[in-house]
């Protein structure tokens, strides 16, 4: 699947991202990052998947203070 807005996002992503950013996360997920190689974490998600982009956000939820890494439901299929 690609993504094209937050919107888009699997629900349990979109839920840590607005734990992480609360109201900016439809802009955040559409922002340059510098440690994506200046990609946007939409952009990041569809070239390297679900996985790999939740590892990300687990990565950057600590700096935002978050407790807990991002949980992929065990039904989730990418």
């Amino acid at each position: 699947m690609t993504y094209h807005k937050f919107e888009e996002l699997p629900l349990f992503l979109r839920a840590y991202i607005e734990e992480m950013v609360s109201k900016e996360a439809a802009e955040w997920v559409a922002r340059p990052v510098p440690a994506l190689e200046g990609k946007s974490f939409l952009e990041y998600i569809n070239a390297v998947g679900v996985s790999k982009a939740a590892a990300y956000l687990s990565n950057v939820g600590t700096k935002y203070g978050l407790p807990h890494a991002v949980r992929i439901p065990p039904d989730f299929r990418e």
